[in-house]
């Protein structure tokens, strides 16, 4: 759901799929042009089902785990290039009860997830080469042929997956210091040996990551 608010009130969406699915992906045309206004907040919201998974999904770029996206066509250009939000950094660990690690302080974790500093301790991404999607041309829309190719290629990318890299190895590689209950685990173990169905657990963690404290960055073009 592509969500409008204006002076705290929110609008009706912008634009809203409640039946996605990753093999039939399409761009939508808005029925009536929608004005967007200095202030307005535009917020992507996505709900993810994993009930059918022992372990977390963690965010990231490869189909298995979670990504939230939108792709917004706008005029007259402005110099803005992107945004983005995330929870602060040691107010995400405490939420899973983590108060320290070894040999990172919050501050440089922080800069390692914005990317502000080399992260040596994250390791090489080794990737599968994804599936190669048709070249298409306006008039492709009505061939049979060239829509069951498209069809057959995002089928095959919901199997590819980029492993090795990105945020499970910085989690496989901050060890928890404090509190002593936790001392000694990787923080990817930590949240692997959390009881997930536990609704409690989930519904604090949602809501401290949800509803909680969020900074936003946003990126002009150079």
């Amino acid at each position: 759901t592509l969500r409008h608010i204006r002076a705290g009130v929110e609008l009706p969406p912008i634009a809203q799929d409640k039946t996605y699915d990753f093999k039939y992906q399409q761009s939508r045309v808005l029925v009536e042009e929608q004005q967007i206004l200095p202030g307005d907040e535009i917020i992507t919201e996505c709900v993810y089902n994993t009930a059918t998974r022992s372990t977390p999904t963690v965010g990231g770029y490869s189909t298995k785990q979670e990504m939230c996206l939108g792709f917004i066509t706008y005029y007259p250009r402005s110099p803005l290039a992107s945004c983005l939000s995330m929870t602060p950094v040691d107010y995400f660990f405490q939420t899973f009860g983590v108060q320290k690690f070894y040999h990172f302080n919050m501050t440089t974790i922080e800069r390692m997830f914005l990317r502000l500093t080399d992260a040596q301790i994250v390791k090489k991404t080794v990737s599968t080469t994804p599936p190669s999607f048709p070249k298409l041309s306006p008039d492709d829309e009505l061939n049979d042929a060239i829509n069951e190719e498209a069809i057959s290629t995002l089928k095959k990318m919901a199997d590819y997956s980029v492993e090795g890299g990105g945020e499970n190895s910085l989690f496989d590689s901050l060890i928890i210091e404090e509190p002593e209950e936790f001392r000694n685990r990787s923080f990817t173990s930590h949240l692997h040996s959390l009881p997930w169905a536990e609704q409690l657990l989930t519904q604090r963690i949602e809501r401290a990551v949800y509803r909680g404290k969020h900074m936003t960055f946003c990126r002009l073009y150079n």
